[in-house]
């Protein structure tokens, strides 16, 4: 009786086992196919999922440039908007679901709410006026454009417009960019900020290694 009970224990955790290897293998499958719908990049693949939503900052002690960069979002907004798209402040992109929308959001880290509350979710960080990318960046003009999965819904892509300073991203969407994950720049001299520029005027550029749910820089 002893021998047959504990060969009879014994076929239960195979059995239990079997059902256990199984499971792990549906859900390795699942999780494979899942994560090949998710958004894969690059910054024009954005365009390409339908809906946009602009978002423009309201939170920065300098309105002045607070309100000259939502002045130049709107421009932007009107020049590339088709049917279904939206120009919203980041207080507002906070209180409803985007999950059906690809994103355009414009602002500083701090001063974009919506920025501010997904940034642990980011690659990079801004940190005392230096961008940490794919290397540091110490200049207080440099300019950061990236693509990431929407954090609401990852098969929907963003862009983030963004820099040290508002005042560096007024005129930001004349900077080469499209084909790659992520270009930095600087913020030009002068005051003619909505020049345009060539690849080649660009500091670097480049893809995030992707092998795993969490982007990354590659090194």
């Amino acid at each position: 009786m002893y021998r047959f009970q504990t060969a009879y224990g014994l076929n239960n955790k195979i059995q239990n086992m079997k059902k256990l290897l199984i499971t792990i293998v549906a859900f390795s499958f699942f999780v494979n196919a899942w994560s090949q719908q998710k958004f894969p990049g690059p910054i024009n693949s954005v365009f390409a999922g339908g809906k946009i939503a602009w978002i423009y900052p309201t939170s920065d002690r300098d309105t002045a440039t607070l309100n000259l960069l939502k002045n130049y979002v709107s421009e932007v907004f009107n020049h590339f908007k088709k049917e279904g798209c939206i120009l919203i402040p980041d207080s507002t992109a906070l209180s409803r679901p985007l999950s059906d929308y690809g994103l355009l959001i414009y602002g500083t880290i701090e001063s974009n709410l919506f920025l501010k509350h997904y940034k642990l979710f980011f690659p990079f960080k801004i940190e005392n006026d230096i961008i940490y990318a794919d290397k540091e960046y110490k200049d207080k003009n440099t300019r950061f454009i990236t693509c990431l999965p929407n954090p609401q819904n990852p098969v929907k892509g963003i862009i983030i417009y963004t820099s040290t300073k508002n005042k560096n991203i007024v005129g930001i969407n004349g900077v080469y960019h499209g084909p790659t994950d992520f270009v930095v720049s600087i913020h030009p001299s002068g005051d003619d900020l909505r020049q345009t520029y060539s690849e080649t005027d660009n500091l670097s550029q480049g893809y995030y290694d992707k092998t795993d749910n969490r982007w990354k820089f590659e090194k």
